[in-house]
């Protein structure tokens, strides 16, 4: 549902919306560059976090099991 309101709002709305110019008819304003280095910050700190996480289960999985006497 949500990848057919993406395709439906990108082609139908966005392109007829006066408010809102595309890139490709105007040039990137300062907003457009904000978000894109925001969009590039958020990703590589996406792929610092996966990889510390892969690394913590991949260090959690070669411990001994530990066995606790009941």
């Amino acid at each position: 549902m949500h990848v057919l309101g993406d395709t439906l709002f990108f082609t139908l709305i966005w392109p007829n919306d006066v408010h809102r110019s595309l890139i490709a008819r105007a040039r990137a304003d300062a907003s457009f560059w904000f978000n894109l280095a925001q969009a590039i910050e958020f990703s590589v700190l996406a792929v610092l976090t996966f990889i510390n996480a892969s690394r913590a289960r991949g260090s959690a999985s070669r411990r001994p099991a530990v066995q606790e006497n009941l």
